[in-house]
């Protein structure tokens, strides 16, 4: 009897043993959600801190396929404690709505890009657009910027000219 008590005993400290060590194990430290404003991005601001660009930029004014997209362009900037996300859309006159279909800033973990902050439908019902976000993110992660330029205008009857353009940033380490 006193040997099974003895097993039993032991078979209960090795139980709970088991039990504390798989609960701190367990124990996950949170990551703070990235906060996130609308911002004007001015020079001063790029030049705080290093910028990437995107590679599929045309800052100066060109023929595109369907001509609507004049000019566009998308940064990524390290600005004090914060992601700095800005660009713009410029259209030729008679566009009636431009800008960026989306917006992801995405950041490299375990080798893989993983969407982090995500904005979609930004649009003006005028030829340009101008983006400027401010983001508090979390830091030692490699971060890009991808994006759609979208422009669209009047056409015959009730089709709609289109035109959109995909642009990323290069990779920049925070």
């Amino acid at each position: 009897m006193k040997r099974i008590f003895a097993v039993l005993c032991a078979a209960i400290t090795l139980t709970t043993a088991c039990f504390a060590f798989s609960a701190v194990a367990e124990e996950v430290t949170t990551e703070v959600p990235p906060i996130v404003t609308d911002v004007v991005v001015t020079d001063e601001m790029l030049k705080q801190g290093e910028t990437v660009v995107g590679l599929y930029d045309s800052p100066e004014i060109q023929t595109r396929a369907t001509n609507l997209i004049t000019s566009n362009s998308i940064k990524l900037t390290k600005s004090g404690d914060k992601l700095l996300v800005s660009g713009y859309t410029n259209c030729i006159d008679g566009v009636d709505k431009s800008g960026f279909s989306y917006v992801t800033l995405q950041r490299l973990v375990n080798g893989k890009w993983e969407d982090y902050v995500k904005w979609t439908d930004l649009y003006s019902s005028s030829n340009t657009y101008p983006l400027g976000k401010s983001v508090t993110a979390a830091h030692g992660y490699t971060y890009r910027v991808i994006c759609n330029h979208h422009a669209e205008k009047p056409g015959i009857l009730w089709f709609r000219d289109k035109q959109d353009i995909y642009n990323e940033t290069s990779s920049l380490y925070f």
